[in-house]
């Protein structure tokens, strides 16, 4: 027999770690369900207690710095708690070796979540945190025996394309894999996107011509676009979108054009929320892959659903000509 309330406790904790169960527990013990069943909650609420105060400290003057709106979305999208949110952002610090600030590491994880961050932050913000994307950052990797160090030195290699092969010593199987899965997805992606802008130019030009650009567009998209124009006329090093303006569109900014201009789209479709939540779908599964992540099985099949849906609908205008 177990004598003393904190020697009873332990010897509880320890028989419910093993696996036994309330009833059993109090068998072996002699005792009440009752009386094991108040320990147990007290084991757990000191547990509670131990692990909020093992969470990350907050810098809140640090926090206050982040954008609030990408902060409201990053809860909304994770649906975790702010303290582990708050966690989130630190390992992302981590990952970096510390050397982002909250903020940069709040908007990486908030990209890495699918969330359009572009629409939040400024050019300089948004540039820092897409040099930090193209870099790769190796996974803590756990230290290795020797034996295990030299079997898990094996170098991967990825074959893109026919005479394209990369070697990579320290790239898990994992992303090779995903790789490998993605390759069939983004073709999706692009048809969608390319789908839409030739809609809107074919229609819009059967309507106002070649000047419908500057006449039914937006001032706040157009100096979007002359901007990244402009950077393209800086780097002539590299390849250009296309010749229209419509190439230096995304898809958001696709959806706003429809969106002002309903009256010329409004016979092609059942109706416009049918039209934004075709492309809000769609630009979901679009923003992860644009920074390199994969998606789920189910995302995928209805990401190929959505486009099928699209083009359907579309399909007494595919035939229009190509911009």
């Amino acid at each position: 027999m177990v004598r003393g309330p904190k020697a009873r406790k332990d010897q509880i904790a320890i028989l419910s770690d093993a696996g036994f169960q309330q009833r059993q527990i109090a068998a072996i013990l002699g005792t009440t369900s009752n009386t094991v069943s108040v320990a147990l909650t007290s084991i757990r609420k000191q547990i509670t207690i131990r692990k909020t105060k093992n969470l990350v400290s907050i810098d809140k003057a640090a926090l206050r710095m982040i954008n609030k709106q990408i902060m409201n979305l990053l809860q909304d999208r994770t649906r975790v708690t702010v303290q582990r949110l708050y966690q989130m952002i630190e390992d992302k610090k981590q990952q970096y070796s510390y050397s982002i600030s909250k903020e940069t590491a709040a908007y990486l994880v908030a990209a890495e979540n699918g969330i359009d961050i572009s629409k939040y932050l400024k050019d300089d913000e948004l540039s820092k945190v897409r040099e930090l994307k193209a870099v790769i950052v190796p996974p803590v990797r756990p230290r290795l025996s020797a034996k295990e160090a030299l079997s898990d030195s094996k170098q991967v290699v990825i074959e893109i394309d026919k005479g394209v092969k990369i070697v990579d010593p320290l790239l898990p199987k994992k992303f090779v894999t995903d790789a490998t899965k993605m390759a069939g997805v983004y073709p999706v992606v692009y048809i969608f996107e390319n789908s839409v802008r030739n809609l809107i130019s074919n229609v819009m030009n059967s309507k106002y011509e070649d000047k419908w650009w500057d006449a039914r567009v937006g001032p706040k998209i157009r100096e979007k676009v002359k901007g990244r124009i402009d950077n393209e006329d800086k780097n002539r090093w590299h390849g250009r979108r296309g010749a229209h303006p419509i190439f230096y569109t995304d898809i958001d900014e696709l959806k706003s054009i429809i969106t002002t201009n309903w009256s010329n789209f409004e016979d092609i479709f059942p109706n416009l929320q049918w039209v934004t939540g075709k492309i809000d779908e769609i630009e979901m599964s679009r923003n992860i892959i644009a920074h390199n992540n994969p998606l789920e099985d189910r995302d995928i099949v209805r990401l190929k659903l959505n486009l099928e849906d699209w083009l359907k609908q579309i399909a007494s205008w595919t035939e229009k000509s190509i911009v």
